[in-house]
């Protein structure tokens, strides 16, 4: 399998691509897809919630769930739609439709290739290089998230975009929108 491999040939690098202007705004730091090594794109078909997508590889419908992130429920039906969770799911797919319903899919060595419902799980790059997984974490749309405590590569990264979006009160970390993400 080809997205096995992939992890390896990341950037080492670093960009800052949003600087804070007030208490209500967050930096964060986006990862970078390296160009000339990863240039094989998806098309995403749906945008099922703010972290899960379903794409298509090797000629079938595949559903990717992101990695380091979960979002509040709005499509799960044992589970009534959670605070924030619209907004999450609009945020993704406003952010793929900017990226021209086409992302880049990677996975993660240390994580298994799926989960038990079948989902590739893997992280998710906008055309712009954007790492999704992370975005939705530093913008309070979603809470770092670590399954069963299976240290994953940007878990420091995710863990950090979540302190400093709960310290902006961004998302669902406002008092205004889900009391603070209690």
């Amino acid at each position: 399998m080809v997205v096995v491999t992939a992890i390896l040939f990341f950037s080492a690098e670093k960009e800052r691509v949003v600087q804070p202007k007030s208490s209500s705004e967050v930096a964060t730091t986006v990862y970078r897809v390296d160009q000339e090594v990863s240039n094989v794109t998806y098309r995403v078909v749906t945008v099922v919630d703010g972290d899960t997508i379903k794409i298509i590889r090797n000629g079938t419908t595949t559903t990717v769930r992101l990695i380091g992130v979960d979002t509040p429920e709005t499509v799960d039906p044992r589970k009534p739609q959670q605070c924030f969770g619209k907004e999450a799911s609009t945020e993704t797919k406003r952010l793929i439709s900017e990226s021209g319903w086409e992302v880049r899919v990677v996975d993660d060595a240390t994580q298994g290739e799926y989960d038990k419902y079948g989902r590739l799980l893997a992280y998710v790059y906008l055309h712009n290089g954007t790492l999704l997984d992370e975005y939705l974490v530093a913008k309070g749309y979603g809470r770092e998230y670590t399954f069963k405590n299976s240290t994953y590569q940007f878990q420091k990264q995710f863990r950090r975009a979540q302190v400093n979006a709960r310290a902006a009160s961004l998302g669902l970390w406002s008092t205004q929108t889900c009391a603070g993400g209690r």
